[in-house]
């Protein structure tokens, strides 16, 4: 696994005190495993199975307005490919592409000072995932997630 991260201080704006950032994170993942998959329902033999690579780009701004909220907005693209496994369609039969997982990730933070230690703060994450694999017997692979929150946080 490997990262990557650019950020770049944006000029500030007097008047809303606003300071912020902008960036972007890269990031490479593989997994060279030895684990292999047997279908007995099609007599099919598939090495390297687990096997694959993944890379991630994620755009990102993140700031501070009137010197007290800060926020944070980000997106994240990341694209699986399994070096060895074919995408199956809804029956399970095999295709002759490989199976590619896209993910695209949507999440923000808010954060406001109530007092000393105490802070008003939101979150959520948005993804989705679509990939070319219509085969969803065994495990779901295409999908929407999304979770939220409210609530005040106590630092100590």
């Amino acid at each position: 696994q490997a990262g990557l991260g650019l950020t770049q201080v944006l000029p500030e704006m007097p008047l809303a005190r606003l300071q912020s950032l902008a960036g972007i994170d890269f990031a490479y993942t593989m997994l060279d495993s030895d684990q292999d998959n047997y279908d007995a329902s099609r007599t099919r033999f598939n090495p390297g199975y687990y096997d694959y690579v993944e890379l991630h780009a994620a755009p990102k701004v993140a700031g501070r307005f009137f010197g007290k909220l800060d926020w944070a907005f980000v997106y994240d693209y990341g694209r699986r490919t399994y070096n060895h496994r074919p995408a199956q369609n809804s029956d399970g039969d095999y295709l002759t592409d490989q199976f590619v997982l896209p993910l695209h990730t949507f999440s923000y933070s808010l954060r406001y000072p109530l007092l000393q230690s105490l802070a008003l703060i939101a979150q959520g994450v948005y993804r989705q995932s679509k990939s070319n694999m219509a085969y969803e017997k065994t495990y779901r692979y295409n999908y929407v997630s999304q979770h939220y929150f409210v609530g005040l946080s106590w630092q100590y």
